[in-house]
């Protein structure tokens, strides 16, 4: 076993924000061509609570409401509700149906929703829903990508260097090995290796790593063993991304002091890992000096939640 239950939803709706256009461009090829990416893509997250906080909601999904400007005319805008799926469900169609039409009825704006499925069924794959009544009748179809597909396509992945082909590497190792703690440790090592030999930036390096560490979760022991392992690869390619948090903080301190640095860059992976606001950890890291956040950082694969972080800051005051 992995010890700790895998979290699917959170660490996908991170990684869908910051990288929507790659998301698109991944997934959706065809709809990215007709998007205005040089115009401001906005994510609806209020209102789409709003229009979905009355229907019936599923517990394992990650879902976002985006407003983008097609490259057809100036004015000319559509919503996109993007909706990650990670796990069967009865009325899913239903569901998207029933969001698709309230989000047209609140913007009268064409409404394009769109679906991956990142559930373990091999054979579930709802596209379309539909009712008749009398003559009358209602259909919606909505283009639906499979991760589970991909499995056959793993080199083609292999090659990709859009960072949703880790993503989807991870999610399917992560389904793959979730009753084998060995087997996962060695996959997950595996990509992390990638994402230094794919000539990502320092930032995607950090972005991906926070989804794989998020999804792929180890026992303790196994997670302090990666520790180890990934110190060697950041001193053998000489980018240390995150290993070296405080060696980061040095090279943005030449702009806003090292320790001022430091704590804002300990303070992103840790949003992303533990899914709490930036400002409420700046506000707890604040107090500690440079000497404590860079020991802090040196531990932050063993940090779990925000009360054990809280406990560990007061220990060092």
């Amino acid at each position: 076993m992995t010890g700790k239950q895998d979290d699917y939803d959170n660490p996908w709706k991170d990684i869908v924000t910051k990288y929507f256009k790659e998301l698109m461009q991944f997934f959706f090829p065809y709809a990215a061509l007709e998007i205005d990416w040089k115009r401001q893509v906005v994510f609806l997250d209020k209102e789409f609570q709003q229009i979905s906080r009355n229907a019936e909601i599923g517990t394992r999904r990650a879902d976002k409401l985006v407003k983008v400007y097609t490259n057809k005319g100036e004015e000319s805008w559509v919503l996109i509700h993007v909706e990650v799926q990670s796990q069967y469900e009865v009325d899913f169609s239903r569901r998207i149906y029933t969001y698709n039409y309230r989000i047209f009825d609140l913007y009268d704006r064409n409404v394009a929703s769109l679906v991956i499925l990142a559930d373990d069924r091999p054979s579930w794959k709802p596209e379309s829903f539909s009712f008749e009544q009398w003559k009358c009748r209602l259909t919606l179809e909505y283009p639906v990508v499979k991760l589970m597909d991909y499995k056959k396509r793993r080199k083609e992945l292999e090659q990709n260097s859009n960072p949703f082909s880790i993503v989807v590497m991870a999610h399917l190792e992560t389904l793959e090995t979730r009753n084998d703690s060995a087997r996962r440790f060695d996959s997950k090592f595996a990509l992390i290796r990638k994402l230094y030999q794919k000539g990502y930036s320092r930032e995607e390096v950090i972005d991906l790593f926070s989804f794989i560490d998020w999804i792929m979760r180890l026992p303790e022991a196994l997670e302090k063993s990666l520790w180890i392992k990934m110190e060697k690869i950041e001193e053998e390619s000489r980018m240390p991304y995150i290993t070296s948090v405080q060696r980061i903080g040095r090279e943005e301190g030449r702009e806003e002091g090292r320790e001022e640095g430091t704590k804002k860059l300990l303070s992103k992976l840790l949003t992303l890992k533990l899914q709490v606001a930036s400002e409420k950890l700046m506000t707890l890291l604040s107090p500690l000096t440079l000497e404590q956040t860079e020991k802090l950082s040196t531990r932050i694969f063993e940090i779990e939640s925000f009360d054990q972080l809280t406990m560990w800051v007061n220990q060092m005051e």
